[in-house]
């Protein structure tokens, strides 16, 4: 059965086997002529981890040559799970950003491939301009992941949300996107000094890894006084 032996293939290599006929199972199976097994075993790669570093380019061929819309983003996904090892597929990745349907598949993975995945700032900031919000955040967050002076376009998009987002998720998300941007979100900072009423702790860490050499959090008004805070200022360094 393709799918016993797809995931009995998985299991091996997720357990660090040096299994050729595991990895030889799993190429065979992302150009088997079932759609389903090319998803399954599109799927299966993208749970390996570091491991799927040996079907870069078995995926990237097949991401080139697959027909069925949900195994190609299967298929892109999967190469997102390779982190930095992908930035081959990263012209390939870019193509697909011209794709209404892919969008989102692509940047994402452009995003997880980071720094390498640079050449693509310019296209995933055409995103920002989309009317599709998932399309938008999409370009946003991948931006952000893959850093840098050039990723500066994504300042104003966060800012402008920044403006009008209460409390709550999309306030710690904000915060966190424009913190992990470092000194590039610097212009950011008068409106993160305006959000503090709405989240203090949030906001001020923000600031703090927008500007780190000027003050330590607890100068800047961060209350340490509480478990959560702990675990948020412990989080955010590790992050960072």
């Amino acid at each position: 059965d393709a799918m016993v032996r797809l995931h009995t293939a998985t299991a091996l290599l997720t357990l660090g086997a040096k299994e050729t006929k595991a990895t030889t199972i799993l190429k065979e199976g992302l150009v088997d002529a079932s759609v389903q097994v090319r998803l399954e075993a599109a799927r299966s790669a993208g749970r390996l981890g570091k491991q799927v570093e040996t079907l870069i380019p078995q995926l990237m061929s097949a991401m080139d040559e697959e027909s069925d819309a949900d195994v190609k983003w299967a298929d892109v996904e999967a190469l997102g799970s390779a982190g930095t090892a992908a930035a081959p597929a990263v012209p390939r990745l870019v193509a697909l950003l011209e794709r209404p349907e892919l969008q989102p598949c692509a940047a994402e993975t452009l995003g997880r491939i980071g720094q390498p995945a640079a050449s693509a700032l310019p296209h995933l900031a055409k995103l920002l301009n989309s009317n599709e919000p998932e399309i938008q955040w999409s370009g946003a967050r991948a931006m952000v992941l893959i850093g840098g002076k050039e990723a500066k376009p994504v300042v104003p998009f966060l800012i402008a949300h920044l403006e009008k987002a209460p409390r709550g998720r999309e306030l710690y998300q904000l915060t966190w996107l424009l913190g992990l941007l470092g000194p590039v979100a610097d212009e950011a900072v008068p409106e993160l000094e305006a959000a503090r009423f709405r989240d203090n702790e949030l906001a001020t860490m923000a600031i703090w890894a927008i500007r780190p050499r000027e003050k330590f959090p607890w100068q800047l008004g961060y209350w340490a006084d509480r478990d959560c805070d702990l675990w948020l200022f412990a989080d955010y360094i590790d992050r960072m």
